[in-house]
């Protein structure tokens, strides 16, 4: 998976005119010779188990469940792949304190707020709604 990844980033890193190669889990920049690696912790397991389960274990249609878990999946995958880009450019270009902190800190917190908008979509637009009930008492305890 690393290796995939380090491929992607690097082709949209190409892509978007910095000049790299990917060597297995390295993603390495032609002209400064600097190097980053994907490794296990940069593939989105983790995100992906978390978006998974939380689709799985929320009620809803199996039918929805079906297409939406792996558009989910792909959504993740675009979205780490969107952080690998930013965090190999950011290593580049910028200071290593400056790295540091979006590696561990913003890029973290962006990426899973991301991932909680696609499971809120899901709990507002698929999920089922168990025996609710408009509240008959409400307009009967209701105070003048």
């Amino acid at each position: 998976m690393g290796n995939f990844y380090a491929g992607v980033t690097s082709t949209v890193l190409n892509f978007f005119g910095e000049e790299t190669i990917h060597r297995g889990i390295r993603i390495i920049y032609t002209h400064s010779g600097n190097n980053i690696r994907v490794e296990e912790h940069c593939l989105a397991i983790p995100a992906t188990i978390i978006f998974t389960g939380s689709i799985l274990f929320f009620t809803g249609n199996w039918k929805n469940k079906l297409w939406f878990i792996p558009l989910g999946i792909f959504a993740v995958f675009v979205i780490n792949t969107i952080r690998l880009v930013l965090l190999s450019y950011t290593f580049e270009h910028f200071s290593t304190m400056f790295f540091d902190i979006n590696h561990s800190f913003v890029y973290v917190v962006i990426t899973y707020s991301l991932i909680m908008m696609l499971i809120v979509w899901w709990m507002k637009s698929f999920r089922l709604v168990l025996n609710e009930q408009p509240d008959t008492n409400y307009e009967n305890n209701k105070e003048d």
